[in-house]
């Protein structure tokens, strides 16, 4: 299980509109006008902040998310109650969530290049490229180099998600593309970034 930065959501406004309506006809002799039930409006949510959000899964290996430390939903249920695609602020937010709705904990979100590179570099020359490959231990250096100016920070765009996400056992970088239309969530794509020395 991991922990996500902890991030906020406003409520949703209710407004309550009263309908009226009256048997009497009109005039001078006319009874009070009864009013109706209430009837609740939904207006738009507005994101000024999000909840703290906790990405898990649950014993059947669903994936889930935990919000405020209290309230487990789904996927559907999550892009209801926290609609990250209708806010641009949040998008490496979205594709933390799209990530782990897709693949659970088997990727990380690339959200800043440049620390990738730096830490993918640093460990590559910690490696002895000399030693021969091994399996079930694999290293950068079996892999190569990727072309780092082509990776990117999440970027959402007419209800297409692209980001780039590191492998949690391998250490490289996929490409991601996935669809969110209306808080729907589409088949994720991770494309390995070609490999050079």
């Amino acid at each position: 299980m991991t922990s996500l930065r902890p991030v906020p959501l406003a409520r949703t406004l209710l407004v309550v509109s009263l309908l009226a309506c009256s048997n009497e006809p009109a005039g001078n002799n006319a009874s009070p006008t009864v009013p109706l039930s209430p009837k609740l409006t939904e207006e738009p949510l507005v994101l000024d902040k999000l909840p703290n959000i906790l990405y898990s899964v649950d014993r059947a290996g669903n994936t889930i998310a935990i919000l405020d430390h209290k309230d487990t939903v789904m996927q559907d249920e999550f892009f209801r109650r926290v609609p990250l695609h209708l806010d641009n602020r949040f998008v490496v937010e979205l594709a933390e969530a799209a990530n782990h709705f897709s693949r659970k904990f088997m990727y990380e979100v690339i959200a800043d290049p440049a620390a990738f590179e730096q830490s993918y570099r640093k460990t590559l020359s910690t490696e002895d490229p000399t030693q021969n490959w091994q399996q079930g231990n694999p290293r950068l250096t079996d892999f190569g180099v990727p072309n780092f100016l082509a990776i990117h920070a999440p970027v959402f765009i007419n209800s297409r998600l692209v980001f780039y996400a590191k492998s949690v056992r391998l250490g490289v970088p996929y490409r991601v593309e996935v669809e969110i239309d209306e808080g729907r969530l589409g088949e994720a794509s991770y494309e390995p970034l070609p490999m050079g020395r």
